[in-house]
């Protein structure tokens, strides 16, 4: 479940992060220019993610650890 939750998380921001650049692309500015910040939160969500699945890995073999 919570890889499906996950997914869905990076798959929206790649989805997102790929209309920018077409709409800029398009018009022939910066994606910088036409979202700002969308590399910040997808660099954010990332991190995140990663973070979470760090912290879920550690538990997971603290749990494991101690049988």
């Amino acid at each position: 479940m919570l890889a499906v939750v996950i997914i869905t998380q990076l798959s929206l921001y790649t989805v997102a992060t790929g209309v920018c650049g077409n709409v800029a692309y398009s018009q022939r500015q910066k994606v910088v220019e036409v979202c700002p910040r969308v590399l910040d939160q997808v660099t954010s969500a990332f991190d995140a993610t990663l973070k979470l699945l760090i912290a879920l890995l550690g538990g997971a073999a603290l749990t494991n650890g101690g049988r």
